[in-house]
């Protein structure tokens, strides 16, 4: 013990010199624990700078168990610091005492000197002798240096580190970073550092330590969830794990799920252990600025007054604990170049309470009050309003509403739009017109837009902006009520009636009015597809695009560009329709509905082209989205896709167990009840279950002929399946040349395909091969370019067999291949010899033709014709408007798909088919 009363009258507690107990449920760090130990026998100084929590003594704790447990030989010692250490002879007693402990064989005479009073440099002078003399290696850690502030203590300690003998290495654990010389001994090679960074959990680290923490393992989602949170800080995850192993296994995902700064526990932590023992100047910044969104030097200054908020904001980044630096958002304003700045939530929530605690609400309003007029004035006007929330001048976020959020701007984050007008009191919003008409499509734009109830919903406010704008005779609002209570009946699927909708706003629109007249004729295209218009409707897309564009309204045009891929599709222009689906998808990032319902179209041609695997993944990506975002719709039009692609693949017991749930589920949807029924129909009549075809047949021509017309004719051509399968071939004769007449005139034609593909069989089941194969060649030629597949394989083995018997009778290269190409995607067995013999005026060796040609795609048709009149690539190139590095990989592509090798080879393949 006399070791450890080193100076007169000055009593050593014995506890600071002994390293703390290792806590139960240690996760064991073995990659830190090699640093740490490599650090120590490799530096003089090993600093571990992190705030509370990082886990900074129970690392070095861990090393030190281990090292004892290793080797008797290194000797340890440990000082825990307070603020009473901060005179100098106190910090040096019980520096000189830590180090008596740990050699008490040795008798130092520094701590007499200590005691009578010598001056220091003379004191450390002596003590560094005699560490100098000591035998063997020691490692001497301090504690909580953070508490030590005194300039003389630094000083004197950067003397000893400089002539710290070699067999002597200095530990340090602080939450700040210490007045030393830490630069000029990190260039030295004498300092190693590990920072706050290094000591966070990783995904690993915190599964590992969860799964031995609690009675049940978190899924790794739930994990990711609380690191995301916690940032990785130790302490959080430690506490988060303590508040969930005392719950019942089944409520532990949940508790960790909602695990955040408001958890007392972890509240009064960062509170006492973090907050309290800051600086006074440096604990006010945080509380006055805690409740910011966004907070910059400029701002921070403007709440606080303090000039140095600069420097505050750089250095709690740089410790990247409260707070993190924040990416400049494009479109937002700048502030003079300055760095922004963003609070982690899980501490920000504990500022917050004590902000209140401590100051008070009125004085948090005032200052939220302050933020909201910088806000503003700089152009943020997000921030402004959730300030002006947080002041409770609700008049005032209404005044702020209606300066962001008019009804023609949509561009806006209109999920935070509708949470603010949820948030505002009723009384608030219902007597302001354009925050109703707001709130009405806000509300459409943010829920399923099929499902009648949000019909309902939507109306509420957008009847009171039609009743107060009525009441003004403001026509031009009124009229894009009007064109906006179209989209709302248009999503319900009800064209007709929306017809009304959009021609009253058209009466009331200005011309001027490029946004919602570019909405109204948007509109309008729906009606022209319900009547099969596609001609029609194509005319009033380029209208309405182009004014969608001029509007920048973002929204209307990518309904538009959907709805022009589907022309493309109905035309049989695939390719076409691909590219525009391709841009909405890029164009929609921040619109999850959109992109589901863009790769469920996706996935529709590729199945339509019996790309099944892609078209499978398509699929899966767009149901998991529609499950997301709740559009019902969707997924029931996803579910019926779903049955064509296992019925195609054989799979027909759970095609037909999915079909019957799907028929039960779309009982609210008499339209789409009507298309699933058809379709069952379809597979009906290919198993040859005829009896249950012609009930529904029967039950068809009960009903009125109404809805829209590809429903009509989806239904009509089923109906021509059923008639063939019954032998009926001239009733089957008279109903397909209607639909034939009609898809020829409005330029459907997919449509014109199926009818040229359902004739061939009637005339081959009449026994009439010659017009069976004039109608099997109309129908290849229209899919060939665009490799449209499905008219020919949905129908099972009477397509197939169909296939098989005609195509002798085709004589064109290309629609030969492609029709052996149907035969082999259906893993059928190879023709008969009669197909593989080449027709007389095909120049190329049969065997080549069948096992190498695949279809050109309709550019590669177009720069084969070019090719064939002896233009050169850059002539090519400038006739279809691009490079000419396209153009060779385009005649690379024909070289390879036709298995020729130059140019006279192409020129008489195209003189031989191009005509064709």
């Amino acid at each position: 013990m006399q070791n450890l009363n080193l100076i007169k009258n000055i009593p050593i507690l014995g506890t600071k010199l002994q390293p703390p107990s290792l806590p139960e449920g240690l996760l064991e760090r073995p990659e830190l624990l090699a640093r740490l130990d490599h650090s120590i026998h490799n530096h003089r100084l090993t600093l571990l700078k992190a705030p509370a929590g990082f886990g900074k003594t129970t690392l070095v704790g861990q090393w030190l168990a281990e090292t004892r447990s290793r080797t008797s030989q290194e000797k340890v010692g440990w000082l825990t610091l307070d603020a009473g250490n901060n005179y100098w002879r106190s910090f040096w007693n019980y520096f000189m005492a830590a180090c008596g402990k740990t050699w008490p064989e040795i008798k130092f005479s520094a701590p007499e000197m200590l005691s009578a009073g010598e001056p220091a440099a003379e004191t450390l002078a002596v003590f560094l002798n005699e560490l100098a003399e000591l035998p063997g290696r020691g490692v001497v850690i301090l504690e909580d240096f953070h508490r030590i502030v005194n300039p003389e203590i630094h000083r004197n300690l950067v003397f000893m580190i400089d002539h710290l003998p070699r067999q002597v290495r200095l530990v340090i654990l602080t939450r700040t970073e210490p007045s030393l010389p830490l630069a000029r001994w990190r260039a030295n090679g004498e300092l190693y550092s590990l920072p706050a960074d290094d000591l966070r959990f990783s995904q690993v680290n915190t599964q590992k330590y969860l799964g031995q923490t609690l009675a049940v393992i978190p899924s790794p989602e739930v994990v990711k969830g609380l690191l995301d949170k916690t940032g990785g800080w130790p302490g959080g995850i430690v506490l988060a794990a303590q508040g969930a192993s005392i719950l019942p296994a089944d409520e532990i995902e949940k508790f960790l799920r909602n695990f955040n700064g408001d958890f007392p526990p972890l509240r009064e932590f960062i509170i006492n252990e973090i907050l309290q023992p800051l600086p006074d100047n440096l604990k006010d910044f945080l509380l006055k600025t805690s409740f910011l969104n966004l907070v910059s030097p400029a701002l921070a200054e403007t709440l606080t007054g303090l000039s140095e908020s600069a420097l505050l904001l750089e250095e709690l980044a740089t410790s990247n604990f409260f707070l993190a630096r924040q990416e400049q958002t494009a479109g937002r304003p700048a502030e003079g170049g300055l760095q922004w700045f963003i609070y982690r939530d899980l501490l920000a929530r504990a500022l917050r309470f004590q902000a209140r605690r401590q100051f008070g609400e009125t004085l948090i309003r005032e200052l939220a009050g302050k933020a909201s007029l910088w806000y503003a004035g700089n152009g943020w006007m997000d921030e402004a309003i959730e300030m002006e929330f947080l002041t409770q001048d609700y008049e005032r976020v209404a005044d702020l509403l209606e300066t962001i959020t008019p009804p023609v701007n949509l561009t806006i984050d209109i999920f935070r739009v509708r949470n603010w007008l949820e948030r505002l009191p009723e009384r608030v919003w219902q007597v302001r017109p354009a925050l109703c008409f707001t709130f009405a499509m806000v509300l459409l734009f943010t829920s399923d837009r099929a499902s009648p109830a949000t019909r309902l919903q939507v109306e509420i406010p957008l009847k009171l902006a039609e009743k107060k704008w009525l009441a003004e005779e403001n026509w031009p609002n009124l009229g894009a009520v009007m064109a906006f209570r179209s989209c709302l009946i248009w999503f319900q699927g009800d064209y007709r009636q929306g017809l009304s909708a959009i021609t009253q706003a058209l009466e009331w629109l200005p011309e001027t009015e490029v946004y919602w007249r570019g909405i109204a004729l948007c509109n309008l295209v729906p009606h022209q597809l319900y009547e099969g218009r596609l001609n029609n409707a194509l005319s009033l897309l380029r209208e309405a695009i182009r004014l969608n564009v001029v509007s920048n309204n973002q929204y209307s045009k990518r309904a538009g560009l959907s709805m022009l891929a589907e022309v493309y599709r109905f035309r049989l222009e695939l390719d076409q329709a691909i590219q525009v689906y391709n841009q909405i998808f890029e164009e929609a990032i921040q619109d999850p509905s959109d992109r589901s319902q863009t790769l469920f179209h996706l996935a529709e041609i590729c199945f339509d082209r019996n790309e099944l695997e892609t078209a499978t993944r398509y699929l899966e990506q767009a149901m998991a989205g529609a499950r997301e975002v709740g559009d019902d719709l969707l997924q029931v039009k996803g579910t019926l896709l779903l049955i064509r692609l296992k019925n195609i693949k054989g799979e027909v017991v759970q095609a037909e167990k999915l079909l019957q749930m799907l028929v039960a589920r779309t009982q609210n949807w008499p339209l789409l009840l009507r298309e699933v029924e058809a379709y069952q129909a379809q597979f009906n009549i290919a198993r040859g279950e005829l009896k249950t075809a012609r009930h529904w047949s029967v039950m068809l021509n009960n009903l009125p002929a109404e809805g829209p017309r590809t429903l009509l004719e989806r239904e009509g051509l089923v109906q021509a399946r059923l008639l063939i399968a019954q032998t009926s071939y001239g009733v089957a004769h008279t109903l397909l040349d209607r639909w034939l007449r009609e898809a020829q005139e409005q330029g459907r034609a997919a449509s014109e395909c199926e009818c040229w593909y359902l004739k061939a069989r009637a005339y081959s089941g009449e026994g009439n091969n010659p017009l069976a194969t004039h109608a099997i060649r109309q129908a290849l030629a229209l899919a060939q370019p665009e490799n449209y597949c499905q008219v020919f394989l949905e129908d099972g083995i009477s397509g197939v067999e169909l296939l098989r018997t005609l195509l002798p009778g085709i004589t064109e290269p290309a629609l030969l291949v492609f029709g052996r190409t149907l035969l082999r995607d259906r893993l059928l067995p190879e023709p008969p010899a009669a197909l593989r013999q080449s027709p007389p005026t095909l120049a190329l060796a049969p065997a080549r033709l069948m096992t190498v040609i695949e279809p050109l795609s309709r550019q590669e048709q177009r720069v084969l014709r070019l090719l064939s009149e002896g233009l050169s690539n850059s002539e090519i190139a400038d006739e279809l408007v691009v490079s000419v590095n396209t153009i060779k990989s385009q005649v690379k592509s024909i070289y390879r798909k036709l298995d020729i090798n130059n140019r006279r080879e192409a020129r008489r393949f195209a003189t031989q088919t191009i005509s064709a």
